[in-house]
């Protein structure tokens, strides 16, 4: 499963679930990449790290910690990008080996339960046929929808809003990204005074 938006070179990669990391290495086409085991024989993978920086072999992670940085695009890769594997060592299959789809087994990492989402970001999800998100390279990620706006910090909060919403950040400048923060933070308020001034007359 491959992660992929605008900006994504020196984003910070969450371990998608606590474990120790047990193997870190560089290759030709995954550039460098670590492993973690989780339990009951479950492990992931993170490929396409810009270098070792975070954990070493043997440290252990908890869910949502920074297991590497995402790195320029490298080897036969078509663009910058997180390429993310969930394995079982128990399991071969003759085209993927141990690889098994990430999607139908995330669960099954931290031992079949899903981890808590945040009241706030519960909230967002539920109206995500309405929300927009954008990103500035040197401002990070705003969403906006009716009545709020956010900024999401976190790299493991953006993957859960990116995979349910399934669309891609708008790519703004730093000013734009400004100017949408206050238009949303203060629609509200302004449209109250609009209101309030209009029931008096």
């Amino acid at each position: 499963m491959d992660f992929s938006f605008g900006g994504i070179v020196g984003a910070s990669a969450a371990c998608a679930a606590a474990g120790t990391v047990t193997g870190v290495g560089q290759s030709s086409s995954y550039n460098w990449w670590k492993e973690v085991e989780h339990a009951n024989g479950w492990y992931t993978r993170y490929h396409m790290l810009g270098s070792a920086a975070g954990p070493r072999k043997g440290e252990r992670v908890e869910q949502g910690a920074m297991i590497g940085v995402v790195g320029p695009k490298y080897g036969v890769s078509s663009g910058p990008h997180l390429h993310f594997e969930v394995r079982n060592h128990s399991f071969t299959d003759p085209i993927y080996g141990t690889a098994v789809d990430p999607e139908k087994n995330i669960n099954n990492l931290g031992g079949g339960t899903t981890p808590p989402i945040d009241p706030e970001l519960e909230h967002i999800l539920a109206l995500k046929d309405t929300i927009t998100i954008y990103h500035a390279a040197g401002r990070g990620f705003l969403v906006t929808g009716p009545g709020f706006v956010r900024e999401i910090a976190g790299t493991e909060r953006l993957q859960i809003l990116l995979g349910t919403v399934g669309a891609s950040p708008q790519s703004v400048s730093d000013r734009e990204w400004d100017v949408i923060a206050d238009f949303f933070r203060y629609s509200d308020q302004v449209t109250n005074i609009v209101n309030s001034i209009n029931n008096k007359k």
